[in-house]
């Protein structure tokens, strides 16, 4: 098994002379190797693991020993296949093309890793889960966010393989709805569960391993494929693999069973500049246990909010661990009120289970928001037979009340004219409960005198928002008229298990619209004459870090020279740096002043008449036009008493 490495300790003193990066908690860890080659592949491990199990401590759920390599993710864009992070020398991994990682990050709660590849900007964000069977950070959430920075379409898939190991042992069956899995098979379509789980043994368990696959709270994404096989095969082909049926989960070459998973998701076109979002979870089992001649097992989440709108599985375990049959068994669920059973069957028979048989029971399960009542409640199973005793196992789960989402203005956005165009509309968004809230949705109404610039979009969204966390939300807005006052900007915020809000933030603009004026030397013009035109500012406050632009047609005037007003050169000696000629336009950057004129003449542009015709002369601020005026150019010969 590859499990078994050896290396001498010559290798092993230089690797761990390198520093893994950890992020752990009471339960669960998370490992990437150092920087250098394989880099961000991680394993996951337990710490403390499930405090009701002393056996599950410090056990891999996904392979990393001494550092992790066996695991890895691939990117498929068009008709090429990258691995994620650096390249590898070894086995796992090897035939795929690979990228530049960009930069990474580790905190307690997560680690962060970004790389180029192909054109996409691929971040991978490792972060403790709160898991919803057991209401701890017991589980990893692995999110992988792809943004398209080409200006082309592409065809982007991706596929996460993990090498499952639950602690010493490498054949435990993965349970997957009515299925215990012991051979290569895959999953597709409505056939994906939300979870799969994996224990050898439902009497004690030497760890329970799970996979989240579809929980709505935390906006998870169900794969296309989830593919269980041999790891060889699934390290030897870094994207699509083709899957025998049936086929035992040892490898070629090798007399015990090496299990992995991938999750796969197929290519899909991700537009110019656009971003896709993959997440999962893997981790520890929330599975409550009853041992006995029938052993019992249940899992549902621990929690759900009163308004929660989804359905959830849960699923029955029952294995015979006595000496005889198990004859004509039932299985009957109990559910409390405000949960309903929408598929599946409240007493079902399992007629006779063998010495060491099992079954495995699915169940579809929805709150009733109208018949609810919040608190703890009891789910119960209970399983009969002829021959045994019956066995009966409750599973609590807190029912809880309507999730609440607040949201507040941060500080007094202000905006004075002279300064800027824009102004920075913050918000922070806190969710209040004790659940988790997904696809929460912001959308900002601008209204005059504002408006939403073309790089920027109203309606923003946060994916989760865990229980008693905030975040903070930011747009900036333009402003278009600059009308002195406070005015209140409308937020909506909404998702699916709250009550629709809005929230008003104010915005102060101080000191009306600013006026740029214009001035000519003369209405007409020559062909060969020289004139000027004169910059000019009126009723403007205090201001700094003005830029104006001035703009022309070229094929009928050329620029001479610009001459600065006394005030600007004898506040600033090296006044002309601020002037610059390039094209058609005339920039005049970061002006300044205290205290101006009324009228404040920033200086004149001197041109030459070069081609005759009507010629438009225009003052900017940004991309709003201030003023304009207009000269006529005439021929030469031309005499002006003539017109």
């Amino acid at each position: 098994m590859k499990k078994i490495v050896c290396f001498i300790m010559v290798a092993f003193i230089s690797l761990h002379a390198q520093t893994l990066n950890v992020v752990e908690n009471e339960f669960i860890k998370i490992v990437t190797g150092p920087e250098g080659i394989d880099y961000p592949r991680f394993s996951i491990e337990t710490t403390g693991g499930d405090p009701s199990r002393d056996q599950d401590d410090n056990l891999p759920l996904i392979y990393g020993r001494p550092k992790p390599w066996t695991s890895f993710t691939s990117i498929a864009i068009d008709n090429t296949v990258y691995g994620f992070g650096n390249p590898t020398k070894k086995r796992s991994g090897k035939t795929a093309k690979y990228g530049k990682v960009i930069a990474s990050s580790i905190t307690k709660e997560k680690t962060v890793v970004i790389a180029t590849l192909g054109g996409i900007k691929a971040t991978q964000t490792l972060s403790l889960f709160r898991n919803p069977l057991t209401n701890v950070k017991d589980s990893v959430l692995i999110e992988y966010r792809l943004i398209n920075e080409t200006n082309s379409t592409k065809n982007i898939g991706l596929r996460i393989m993990m090498d499952t190991m639950l602690g010493k042992n490498d054949a435990a069956p993965f349970r997957i709805g009515n299925d215990s899995v012991i051979s290569e098979t895959v999953y597709t379509g409505s056939k994906i569960m939300d979870y799969w789980q994996s224990f050898d043994s439902l009497v004690s368990p030497n760890i329970i391993a799970q996979g989240i696959l579809r929980y709505t709270p935390a906006s998870l994404t169900p794969p296309d494929q989830l593919i269980l096989m041999n790891w060889g095969s699934l390290a030897d082909n870094p994207y699509r693999v083709k899957v025998k049926k049936g086929r035992s989960f040892i490898r070629e070459g090798e007399d015990e069973p090496d299990t992995a998973l991938a999750l796969f998701y197929e290519k899909k076109p991700l537009g110019p500049k656009k971003a896709r979002t993959y997440r999962t979870v893997m981790g520890l089992g929330g599975v409550s246990l009853a041992p006995g001649d029938l052993a019992l097992g249940l899992t549902f989440p621990s929690y759900i909010a009163i308004t929660d709108p989804n359905i959830y599985t849960m699923i029955a375990y029952i294995s015979n661990t006595g000496g005889f049959n198990a004859t004509k068994a039932t299985a009957t669920i109990e559910l409390p009120q405000g949960l309903v059973l929408k598929k599946g069957a409240l007493t079902e028979s399992l007629g006779n289970i063998l010495p060491g048989g099992s079954r495995q029971l699915v169940y579809y399960i929805k709150m009733d928001p109208k018949n609810a009542r919040e608190g703890v409640k009891n789910i119960k199973l209970t399983v009969k037979s002829s021959t045994l005793s019956d066995q009966t196992l409750t599973r609590k789960v807190k029912i809880t009340g309507q999730p609440k989402l607040t949201a507040i203005g941060i500080g007094q956005p202000t905006i004075q004219r002279g300064f800027d165009q824009f102004v920075d509309v913050p918000v922070e968004i806190k969710n209040e409960s004790d659940v988790a809230v997904s696809k929460v949705s912001l959308d900002l109404l601008a209204e005059s005198p504002f408006s939403i610039p073309s790089f920027e979009v109203g309606k923003k969204e946060i994916v989760v928002l865990d229980p008693k966390s905030s975040r903070q939300i930011s747009w900036k807005l333009k402003v278009d008229q600059w009308y002195k006052g406070n005015y209140q900007i409308p937020i909506r915020l909404n998702s699916i298990f709250t009550r629709p809000a809005t929230i008003n933030v104010p915005i102060e603009v101080t000191l009306g619209t600013p006026q740029g004026k214009l001035y000519y030397s003369e209405p007409q013009f020559k062909i060969g004459d020289y004139g000027y035109i004169w910059i000019t500012l009126m009723d403007m406050p205090t201001f700094s870090g003005l830029d104006l632009r001035l703009t022309w047609n070229d094929e009928r005037l050329k620029p001479i020279r610009v001459s600065p007003e006394p005030w600007l050169v004898e506040s600033e000696p090296n006044i002309m740096q601020k002037f610059h000629v390039s094209g058609n336009n005339l920039l005049i950057k970061n002006l300044a002043a205290e205290n101006p004129y009324w009228r404040t003449i920033i200086g004149k542009w001197h041109f030459k008449a070069i081609k005759n015709g009507e010629v438009t002369i225009k003052l900017w601020q940004g991309d709003e036009k201030l003023d304009e005026i207009k000269l006529n150019i005439l021929k030469k010969e031309a005499n002006r008493n003539d017109i």
